[in-house]
């Protein structure tokens, strides 16, 4: 039953749920919904079942040719997903509402290809990481970026490298108005970062698979570090380091767990053994000293406490390994 005119007060609008269907049908207004699940049905298209807010009751149905995805293989990435979209059909009899999608996305990439500059560095969402990573750029354009490009860190799974949702810098290396393709790559964390070996670094453990331990220290740029059955960090957790290599051209980093007890165990040891080289090279305390003031056994003793110390940790990556 509907009211024929508002009660005193209110409009038909505030009290029928069909009002917001038929004015995005009759003028375009755009309206959200979220994706419930992939339909699929014989001899029909498949799409999106949606929910709407507040619309309990009516279906909202979006099929692959209204969808505005690129490739039919999205479609069950998108579950729990909000998408923008316009109304095509009201069927109030079956309480279902078909939408569209596709005319908003493709007047969105006209403006992108409008307003971008080949080489400018934009944001974008990941939406999908499946073989590839598929990105929003805005306004629901996907793009896809190619298992080759995606993989900035050697070694680490694609998966553990991007989230659904979260948030990358990406670089326009192509834009063709004709074809009405935008092509982007994301930007690379490795060309202007520097690690020292020995150096400390706090990273946020992104996955942990049998004994290692995927540590992301800048976006996109994931150590890996071996994980001992008696580490106690947990995934999700912000864990400091020490770095045992650095290889920026092929995109590797190497970790050891960060403990401070055994470096300064180590360093008391190695304080100890250079207090009796430098009794052992200099008998009766006299120091030697070069011509100009400098303590060159000092200086040699510790050096080697650096390279000493280093040596551990080397010993350590062998057991890890």
């Amino acid at each position: 039953m509907e009211f024929k005119i508002a009660p005193e007060g209110l409009k038909l609008r505030d009290i029928d749920l069909w009002g917001d269907f038929y004015e995005s049908y009759e003028t375009g207004k755009l309206i959200e919904a979220e994706v419930v699940h992939t339909i699929r049905e014989d001899g029909e298209d498949e799409g999106w079942e949606l929910a709407f807010d507040d619309k309990p009751g009516i279906t909202g149905i979006c099929t692959f040719s209204e969808s505005g995805l690129p490739e039919r293989s999205l479609i069950d990435c998108f579950t729990g997903q909000v998408i923008t979209c316009k109304v095509t059909k009201v069927d109030k009899k079956n309480l279902a509402v078909y939408v569209s999608r596709k005319d908003i996305v493709e007047s969105n990439l006209k403006k992108l290809l409008n307003q971008l500059a080949q080489g400018e560095v934009i944001p974008a969402i990941v939406r999908a990481v499946k073989r590839n990573v598929y990105v929003d750029i805005g306004g629901g354009v996907i793009v896809k970026i190619p298992q080759e490009k995606a993989m900035l860190s050697n070694g680490v799974y694609l998966e553990d490298q991007y989230k659904e949702g979260s948030q990358i810098g990406v670089i326009v290396t192509q834009l063709d108005k004709s074809k009405k393709t935008i092509v982007v790559d994301p930007v690379n964390p490795w060309e202007k970062q520097k690690y020292n070996r020995g150096e400390s670094v706090s990273g946020r453990v992104v996955a942990i698979k049998d004994n290692q331990a995927f540590i992301e220290v800048k976006p996109g740029m994931i150590g890996l570090a071996y994980y001992k059955s008696n580490n106690t960090y947990k995934v999700g957790e912000s864990v400091k380091f020490q770095v045992l290599s650095f290889d920026p051209e092929n995109r590797r980093l190497h970790l050891i767990y960060y403990n401070s007890r055994r470096i300064s165990d180590r360093r008391r040891e190695r304080a100890k053994k250079r207090s009796k080289r430098r009794n052992e090279i200099t008998p009766g305390g006299n120091e030697i000293r070069t011509l100009g003031g400098f303590d060159k056994a000092k200086k040699i003793a510790a050096g080697n406490i650096i390279i000493n110390e280093l040596a551990d940790i080397n010993e350590d990556e062998k057991k890890a390994e």
